[in-house]
């Protein structure tokens, strides 16, 4: 795979963590790729500045008696747009700097800063 096939697909798969919890299966079925190429999608994600924060599954999803992982995107709470002026408190889930209307909202935007 080259350095750009696994950059998109680390987009597809924040985009992804932006929207919902999944396990790693859960990411691989929705893009078709094998479980170990989302993991490791997943574990390139923080060198995109994305906060990746894992939950443990407690009920009926177990893997060999242990609870499997759900991984989701999450950007510190309290966050305001960085446009002078604009005090709109930022969604946990978007990874940029400035709130939808000021050009901002998009997982898109974090991987542009890293290009």
């Amino acid at each position: 795979m080259t350095r750009a096939e696994a950059r998109e697909h680390d987009a597809e798969v924040a985009q992804l963590l932006v929207s919902a919890a999944l396990t790693a299966g859960q990411v691989a079925d929705r893009m078709g790729i094998t479980e170990r190429t989302a993991r490791r999608c997943i574990g390139r994600l923080s060198r995109y500045g994305l906060t990746v924060v894992t939950s443990t599954e407690k009920r009926h999803e177990r893997l060999a008696g242990r609870p499997l992982n759900r991984y989701r995107i999450v950007m510190p709470r309290g966050r305001a747009c960085a446009h002078e002026g604009c005090g709109t408190v930022l969604r946990s889930g978007n990874p940029a700097a400035y709130c939808e209307l000021h050009g901002g909202g998009y997982v898109e935007l974090a991987f542009e800063v890293c290009g």
